[in-house]
């Protein structure tokens, strides 16, 4: 994670920043669907 950290500081392309939101809202997802259970 680091080190994509330092990438995407350095120069943030839509594909990192893609790739960012879609885990963000993966985990997010996880987490209600662990809660509803």
């Amino acid at each position: 994670p680091s080190i994509e950290g330092t990438m995407v500081l350095k120069r943030p392309s839509p594909v990192s920043i893609a790739i960012s939101v879609i885990l963000l809202l993966g985990v997010l997802f996880a987490g209600f669907q662990w809660l509803d259970q």
